[in-house]
């Protein structure tokens, strides 16, 4: 299905915006996933409500998260519902707040 790859930058882990990002678009009945990576998350998302997404996802971002960019392209995505997926291992090019304390969990996503 025809839908949008997202990238965001900035202060993007350990900040709650995976969970953020899949209660918003369950919220709105969208398809596809968001994961971390050493970029900082992606997304690729779809369905009607796409355009509502994309404006309230920065509006709307946990306190603790520092969006510096949001890069939008087309992209297919094949999912149907919305997951939080594995994270990619990589070069880490993002940062984690000091002050922010991470889960255990969280930790070995990382």
């Amino acid at each position: 299905m025809n839908g949008k790859q997202i990238r965001i930058r900035g202060l993007v882990q350990g900040v709650g915006l995976r969970p953020y990002i899949w209660r918003l678009a369950n919220e709105l009945g969208l398809n596809g996933w968001v994961r971390n990576d050493g970029a900082g998350v992606g997304i690729a998302v779809a369905g009607e409500q796409l355009a509502v997404f994309l404006a309230r996802l920065p509006d709307e971002a946990p306190r603790l998260a520092r969006i510096d960019a949001i890069e939008v392209l087309d992209g297919e995505v094949g999912e149907v519902g919305f997951a939080i997926v594995d994270s990619l291992p990589g070069n880490i090019a993002t940062a984690i707040g000091p002050d922010a304390a991470l889960c255990p969990d969280c930790i070995a996503d990382l």
